[in-house]
């Protein structure tokens, strides 16, 4: 009572003050509130408390004490019980010193922390100073040279005045001089031991089971906030993201407060958001979601999403025109979430059995959901799928109606070869377009740039012409060693791609035919402006491939799965126009017109 009344006068009042201006009386409360902390007022009850604690242990000590002679059964009980509680009491105590997030701490607690990081501060301090002593001591006899200062402990005390700091920094720092770390490299330890503590960037479990009780009336009501955890919250490799987003699936009043979140897209990350948003509600699943899922054949997947597919024509237009926009500044996020949600539609599409052809049949109203939505992305200029081969459909609503596993194979090659040529027109920038799947598809699914796996490719999916558009972007210098490169070659070091890169071209060549004319490169036009070149010395390109052996992409043969790969001759007066570029020094890029 007495502290509850002392932290009272550091209090304010809802009441304005009558004697004094409200800045004085805010000036008195907040001196009276530092006066409480400085001479530790406020953790007075826990002092008071713990004096309570030591008094129960007491008791308990001689109470077993007392029994013992009167008689051993007795005393002997009363002795097991107590120290089970002080067992317990212990562990309650210690339990903060291993987990930081733990709410609580006991008055024990405080001393057990206190002895701890003491203790560990203590040995470190001492085994430092015999490191330095020892340093210090080999210095006096390199350099022939006493300096008494080199031993002054002074430097070691100074880690005693903040235990809990101390202990932070002098463990690594004392591991990096054991392992002869420079001093650099010792900076870099100490600035890295006082950064502030990095939490948990994505919410799941029982944080988000508590967010979503507390605040999903909320959340549906903003989209910008939906589309913010989406983008940046929320992971599907998390416990209890699949369940948020399958209840927020299965009810109907919550999926049409949902579809708001389509309407205007302003800006580069509302389109990935929504993107994303759309992404994690299809995919999400858990045991008792899949039961249904089999017996409707998809269905039930599709029940309450009628408000989302109805907009969706009119949100891939908006998409498109921030997609645009991006590429301008060589952003290829929104292109990388779109080809990623693609590969969600198509997944979806082999999860649906049969051939279901009327409206009656289980698994029709998820065909035909995720046909309009693989249509409407198609229908918007700058998200339409590039040509693989020659013989792919011009119309993708053509393509859609072929239930087959061949239309899902052209669809994952389309969908991947239009995102590798949307990051070579980029420059082939670092970017998301490495992992566009982590962290929105559940643990364990394959990802987008894994489809050449996941099909069974047979006579009827490989072997085909390449199309123009690949033609002309297989004719780039650096796509052409890169697909002849074996994976982890030393010789895709020098080509400025990332070896995600290098391994989607070679699932995509391992599906056409190419042929000299295709690989070799095209002299360029000097007056077309799409084409960006490298300055390349003449010389020394030859120079370079000649010393490390480089021959130009031979002729692939598709047998089966087969590929085979033979050298092509090159025209020793082939010419190269050269102008500068941002890209590798190796990389010629091209950009051609798409189909």
């Amino acid at each position: 009572m007495m502290v509850q009344d002392w932290l009272g006068t550091s209090a304010g009042t809802e009441a304005p003050p009558v004697t004094e201006s409200v800045e004085r009386y805010a000036l008195r409360c907040l001196h009276s509130y530092t006066a409480l902390k400085r001479y530790g007022v406020d953790q007075l009850a826990t002092l008071v408390i713990g004096l309570v604690h030591s008094a129960v242990v007491l008791f308990l000590v001689g109470l077993s004490l007392s029994l013992g002679p009167l008689h051993s059964v007795p005393g002997l009980s009363v002795a097991i019980l107590s120290a089970l509680a002080a067992l317990l009491y212990t562990i309650a105590s210690i339990i903060p010193l291993v987990d930081p997030q733990c709410p609580y701490r006991t008055p024990l607690g405080y001393v057990l922390y206190g002895v701890f990081y003491g203790a560990i501060t203590f040995l470190a301090c001492a085994t430092l100073y015999l490191v330095n002593a020892s340093a210090a001591v080999r210095s006096w006899v390199k350099n022939k040279k006493i300096a008494f200062r080199d031993l002054d402990p002074r430097q070691i005390w100074a880690f005693l005045g903040d235990p809990v700091s101390s202990a932070r920094v002098l463990r690594p720092l004392l591991g990096g001089i054991l392992h002869g770390k420079t001093n650099q490299e010792l900076d870099q330890i100490v600035q890295r031991a006082f950064e502030p503590v990095r939490t948990e960037k994505f919410i799941a479990g029982r944080a988000l089971a508590y967010l979503s009780a507390q605040t999903r009336a909320q959340l549906v009501k903003s989209p910008v906030a939906l589309r913010h955890f989406a983008r940046c919250l929320l992971n599907m490799e998390h416990k209890g993201v699949s369940d948020f987003f399958v209840n927020i699936r299965n009810d109907k009043v919550t999926m049409v407060r949902v579809a708001r979140a389509f309407d205007r897209i302003d800006s580069v990350r509302a389109a990935v958001g929504s993107i994303r948003l759309i992404q994690m509600l299809l995919i999400a699943e858990n045991s008792a979601d899949n039961l249904s899922q089999i017996h409707s054949n998809q269905d039930i997947r599709w029940r309450h999403m009628a408000a989302i597919v109805s907009v969706f024509p009119k949100f891939a237009e908006q998409v498109g025109m921030r997609n645009a926009e991006a590429l301008l500044e060589q952003d290829t996020t929104i292109v990388t979430a779109v080809a990623s949600l693609r590969w969600t539609l198509i997944e979806a599409l082999g999860q649906v059995q049969g051939n279901p052809c009327a409206p009656d049949h289980p698994g029709f109203q998820a065909r035909r959901n995720l046909q309009s939505l693989l249509a409407a992305l198609d229908t918007v200029g700058g998200l339409h799928l590039l040509k693989v081969s020659s013989n792919d459909h011009e119309n993708i609503d053509v393509l859609l109606q072929d239930h087959s596993e061949g239309s899902r194979i052209e669809l994952a090659s389309r969908n991947a070869f239009t995102l590798l040529a949307a990051v070579s027109d980029c420059n082939w920038r670092p970017g998301d377009w490495k992992r566009p799947d982590t962290g929105y598809i559940p643990a364990g699914r394959p990802g987008m740039w894994e489809w050449r796996r996941q099909f069974s490719l047979d006579s009827t999916t490989v072997g085909k012409e390449p199309s123009e558009r690949l033609s002309t972007f297989l004719r780039q210098e650096c796509v052409i060693t890169s697909v002849r490169a074996r994976t982890g070659s030393a010789a895709l070091g020098t080509l400025g791609l990332d070896p995600v890169a290098h391994d989607a071209l070679r699932d995509l060549s391992s599906i056409v035919i190419l042929d000299d004319a295709t690989t070799a490169p095209s002299a360029p036009d000097n007056n077309d402006p799409r084409l960006c070149l490298e300055t390349i010395d003449m010389s020394q390109n030859r120079q370079d491939r000649a010393s490390q052996g480089q021959s130009a992409i031979g002729n692939i043969r598709i047998s089966n799965t087969t590929v085979g790969i033979g050298p092509v001759r090159r025209d020793s007066n082939e010419s190269t126009t050269t102008q500068h570029s941002t890209n590798s020094a190796r990389c010629t890029t091209v950009k051609g017109v798409a189909d």
